[in-house]
C-alpha cells in the first residue's frame, strides 16, 4: 500500500539539537539527536519515547569540545590541535570552537564521548563533516603528523605545488584513520559489551561542493572503510546557491549545480554495499532570506535529488526547530529588510509536510531519462580538492581563475551538456580500482586532467577495457596544469610527464589534436581545449557541445537537444524546464496528473512547466483503488471492506492539510472520529480530496462508497 511503511526503514529522518516539541513532530522514521550537549540524555529519551528510531549526529571536525580543549578531560589543553593557517591564527566555526586536527588523543576522546551515547541506546552514530581547510595545515599537530607519515620535517616556507599537493593527501588520509579508528572501537564496544550491531554514517558535504569550498574531506576513501555502512549527501541552497560562470554569465544557477551534487553523491556508493540518504533543507544557514526565497531554492534542490532515483532515502529537514518554531528573516540591531520578520507561513507549512510524507513514498528507480536512451558522467576525483591551493607567489591568472570557487574547469565541461537536455551523472575516478562494477553504469565518460588527477595507474587500463567493450570516452583538457608536475606515479622511474600522455599511451593516440578514434568496439575522443575557458562565451560552449554530440552520434546513441530533464519514478513524474538553454519554450506533460507541489495535490490535465522552473506530478491512471495519492499526514493503516475505506494517521497537531485518495466510486459519506469532513470528488481523475485539521496525534478516517 502506497505511503504505509514501518519506522525501521529508517528512510526519513531529521537532525535536531532541541528538546522535542509538538510544532516538529514531523511523524518521519527517526531523528539524529545532535551534540553531547544540552542534556544529551533527556533529548534521547524523549525522542524514543515519541515512537522514533533515535541517531545521534556529532561534528568530528569541530563541536563543543571545551572539556577537551581546556583540559577538563583529561588534565592537558589540545588547543595546538586546532587547525591553523599560515599566519599563525587559528581556523575557527565560532567561539571556542576550533576545527581540529584529528590526531590520536582526539579521537580517543571522541569515542570516550560516543560510548555514553551507546549506553543510552542508540545504535545508529554519524560523524559529520570530516573537513581541513585548504589554508590551514600549520599547527603544531599537523606538523607532528606530516613528520610521522612522510618522515621528514614540514618546511613552513616550501610553498610548492608538490608539497601543496602532500599537504592536502596527508589530510585526508587524517580523517580517514581517525574515523576508522572511531568506527571500529565504538561497534566493538557495543557488542561486546550490550551484544548490538551499530552502524555508522559519515554525513559530509559533496565532492563538488568541498572541492569549490577549499576544503579537504576523505569522501571516497571512506568508501573503502569496512566499519561505516553509509553517508548523508549534505546538498541544499547553501550548498548550490555558489556562483558559477556560464557562456560569460557569472550567477546562482541552483538546480543545475544541486543537479550535479546529488549526483556525484549518487556515483560515491553506486556499486559499494554503502547506504545513502539525502539532505533537503526548506531553509538554509544564512538566515536572512525571505520565506519565499526559502521555498523557491528548496523546491530545485529537491527536483535536483529526485532526478537521481537510485536514492531514496531523506534526511527531510536539518534543524526543524530553526524552521518551525523561528521568525526569518533573522535580523542584527538596525539591520533593515524589505521582508518582515515571521513564522513560516501556513502554506510553506502544509507543503513542507506534503513533501516530508511523499518522500517517503518515493520508490527507487532505474536511471532512465526520457527522451536519452544513453547514460552519461562526468568524472571527478577526491585529487580535485588537493589542487585548489596555489604557490602564494602565484601570478598566473588562468592558475588563480582554476583556483577560485567558481571552479570554472568542472562547470566549463558540465553546464553546456546540461543545459542543452544531456543529464551529466556523477562518476568517482577513484573508486574504478576499488569496486569492479563502477563503470558498468555509464555509456559515456568524460574526463579532463586540468583539474585533478588519477590516483592509480590501473585506473587507465580500466578505461582501456571500458571502451574495447563498446563503451565511450571523452577526455577534454589541454595537458599544461601545473600540478601535472607533483611527484606522482605518471612521473616515477621515466614513465611518462603527465597523466595525459600516459592515458594517450595507452589507448595508442599520439596527436594532441581534436579528434574521434574508433578503438576496439568503442570509441575514444579528444577535445583540445582548456575547460576553464569554454565558460567565457557561448561560442566555446556550443562548440564543446557540437562536438559531443558528434561523438554521441558515431557511437550510435540518440539525442534531441532540448531545455528539460524529465524521469519517472514509478507513479511520480519529475521534471525541470532550464533557462538559459535551447529557447524559452515550456514543458507540456500529457496526461491527467496531481501537482505534488499545490497544497492540495491539485488535479491537472496536461500541465505545463514554465521555463525555469521545475515540477513533481503524479500519474492518478498509476494509482489502485484505495490509494494515497498526496497526504500532509503519516498513514500508518489501511483497510478495505465491502464499501468501505478505513485509514489512520498520525501528523502534526493543528496543521490544516490535505489527503487525496483514488476512489474508483464517489462515496457517499467520508468521516474522521464521526464528524464528517470537507470533501470533493473528481470525476476525470477518479480521486477524492480531503481537507482537515488534525486535532489529535492518531486520527482515523473512514470512507464509505
Amino acid at each position: 500500500m502506497s505511503y504505509i511503511r514501518s519506522i525501521s526503514s529508517n528512510k526519513t529522518g531529521v537532525q535536531e539539537s532541541e528538546m522535542f516539541s509538538d510544532s516538529i513532530n514531523l511523524k518521519c522514521d527517526f531523528v539524529m539527536v545532535y551534540g553531547f550537549h544540552n542534556h544529551l540524555d533527556d533529548r534521547v529519551t524523549q525522542f524514543m519515547d515519541r515512537g522514533y528510531i533515535v541517531h545521534f549526529m556529532t561534528g568530528i571536525s569541530w563541536g563543543h569540545y571545551q572539556e577537551y580543549l581546556y583540559g577538563d578531560y583529561d588534565q592537558k589543553t589540545h588547543w595546538n590541535e586546532a587547525q591553523m593557517d599560515f599566519n599563525g591564527e587559528r581556523v575557527l566555526h565560532g567561539k571556542d570552537i576550533p576545527y581540529m586536527v584529528p590526531t590520536y588523543t582526539y579521537t580517543k576522546y571522541l569515542i570516550h564521548k560516543l560510548k555514553h551515547v551507546i549506553d543510552l541506546g542508540v545504535e545508529h552514530i554519524h560523524l559529520e563533516e570530516p573537513e581541513f581547510w585548504q589554508h590551514s595545515g600549520y599547527s603544531e599537530a599537523f606538523q607532528d603528523e606530516y613528520l610521522l607519515y612522510y618522515k621528514k620535517n614540514l618546511n613552513k616556507k616550501d610553498d610548492t605545488i608538490d608539497t601543496i599537493y602532500k599537504i592536502a593527501k596527508l589530510k585526508a588520509y587524517l580523517y580517514k584513520r581517525a574515523i576508522q579508528h572511531i568506527a571500529y572501537a565504538i561497534k566493538h564496544y557495543a557488542q561486546t559489551t550490550y551484544q548490538k550491531l551499530i552502524k555508522v554514517y559519515i554525513p559530509t558535504h559533496s565532492l563538488l561542493n568541498y572541492t569549490q569550498w577549499h576544503l579537504v574531506s576523505p569522501e571516497s576513501l571512506l568508501a573503502t572503510i569496512p566499519e561505516i555502512d553509509g553517508y548523508i549527501g549534505q546538498i541544499w541552497a547553501g550548498t548550490s546557491k555558489v556562483l558559477n560562470t556560464f557562456e560569460g554569465n557569472t550567477k546562482e544557477r541552483t538546480f543545475e549545480t544541486a543537479f550535479l551534487e546529488y549526483g556525484i553523491m549518487q556515483a560515491l556508493v553506486d556499486g559499494t554495499d554503502k547506504h545513502m540518504w539525502f539532505l533537503n533543507d526548506p531553509i538554509e544557514d544564512n538566515q536572512k532570506l525571505s520565506w519565499e526565497d526559502y521555498a523557491y531554492d528548496y523546491k530545485r534542490t529537491l527536483t535536483a535529488s529526485l532526478l537521481h532515483p537510485k536514492i531514496n532515502s531523506y534526511e527531510i529537514c536539518p534543524w526543524p526547530t530553526r524552521v518551525f518554531n523561528r521568525m526569518l528573516p533573522k535580523l542584527d540591531i538596525n539591520e533593515q529588510s524589505k521582508h518582515k520578520p515571521k513564522y513560516i507561513p501556513k502554506t510553506y507549512d502544509v507543503f513542507l509536510n506534503n513533501t516530508f510524507q511523499m518522500l517517503g513514498d518515493m520508490p527507487k528507480a532505474e536511471v532512465i531519462y526520457d527522451d536519452i536512451d544513453f547514460k552519461i558522467g562526468m568524472f571527478l576525483s577526491d585529487s580535485a580538492m588537493y589542487q585548489r591551493k596555489l604557490p602564494r607567489s602565484t601570478q598566473d591568472k588562468n592558475d588563480l581563475l582554476r583556483v577560485s570557487s567558481e571552479f570554472p574547469d568542472y562547470y566549463g565541461i558540465t553546464l553546456p551538456l546540461l543545459k542543452r537536455g544531456i543529464p551529466i551523472l556523477g562518476a568517482v575516478l577513484d573508486n574504478i580500482t576499488r569496486f569492479p562494477n563502477t563503470l558498468d553504469s555509464y555509456d559515456v565518460l568524460l574526463l579532463s586532467y586540468d583539474f585533478m588527477k588519477p590516483s592509480h595507474i590501473d585506473i587507465h587500463y580500466a578505461l582501456k577495457r571500458f571502451v574495447d567493450e563498446g563503451k565511450t570516452l571523452i577526455f577534454i583538457g589541454t595537458d599544461d596544469d601545473i600540478f601535472n608536475g607533483v611527484s606522482e606515479w605518471w612521473n616515477q622511474k621515466d614513465l611518462t610527464a603527465t597523466p595525459q600522455k600516459h592515458l594517450f599511451d595507452i589507448f595508442g593516440v599520439k596527436s594532441y589534436a581534436s579528434n574521434i578514434y574508433s578503438i576496439g568496439k568503442g570509441i575514444f575522443a579528444y577535445y583540445n581545449i582548456n575547460s576553464h575557458k569554454i565558460t567565457t562565451s557561448k561560442t566555446l560552449s556550443s562548440s564543446l557541445y557540437n562536438f559531443v554530440v558528434s561523438v554521441l552520434n558515431q557511437s550510435n546513441l540518440r539525442f534531441k537537444e532540448q531545455n528539460y530533464i524529465k524521469l519517472t519514478r514509478g507513479k511520480y513524474t519529475i521534471v525541470s524546464c532550464m533557462d538559459e538553454s535551447i529557447n524559452q519554450n515550456a514543458y507540456h506533460l500529457k496526461g491527467i496528473y496531481a501537482d505534488m507541489f499545490s497544497l492540495s495535490f491539485e488535479v491537472v490535465r496536461n500541465p505545463k512547466i514554465k521555463v525555469g522552473d521545475v515540477g513533481v506530478f503524479y500519474d492518478t491512471t498509476t494509482a489502485q483503488d484505495g490509494d494515497i495519492i498526496g497526504s500532509t499526514y503519516r498513514i500508518l493503516k489501511y483497510e478495505q471492506f465491502e464499501n468501505e475505506y478505513d485509514y489512520d494517521l498520525s501528523g502534526k497537531k493543528n496543521i490544516d492539510g490535505y489527503i487525496r485518495v483514488k476512489l474508483m466510486t464517489k462515496p457517499k459519506c467520508v468521516m474522521c472520529d464521526k464528524i464528517p469532513l470537507i470533501h470533493q470528488y473528481d470525476d476525470d481523475s477518479q480521486t477524492l480530496l480531503i481537507h482537515m485539521n488534525l486535532k489529535n496525534d492518531l486520527e482515523k478516517i473512514k470512507i464509505f462508497t
